[in-house]
């Protein structure tokens, strides 16, 4: 994995506000889909599918964060 840079740009005050804030709304999407997605695979609910759709949400949403 490459080492991005950890040199702060020359951005308005509120568009760094807004890049930070939809980075963390894609995190916070991130997460409730993993709990959704745990939820379901749990040996008393067990719906392999659903849960399955869920992670894979999650793991979208993380890659929109981070890239």
């Amino acid at each position: 994995m490459s080492s991005k840079s950890q040199i702060r740009q020359n951005y308005h005050t509120e568009s760094e506000g807004g890049v930070n804030k939809q980075i963390n709304m894609e995190l916070y999407a991130s997460y409730v889909y993993a709990a959704m997605a745990f939820h379901f695979d749990r040996d008393d609910v067990a719906l392999e599918n659903i849960s399955k759709y869920f992670k894979e949400c999650s793991d979208e949403e993380r890659e929109h964060a981070f890239n």
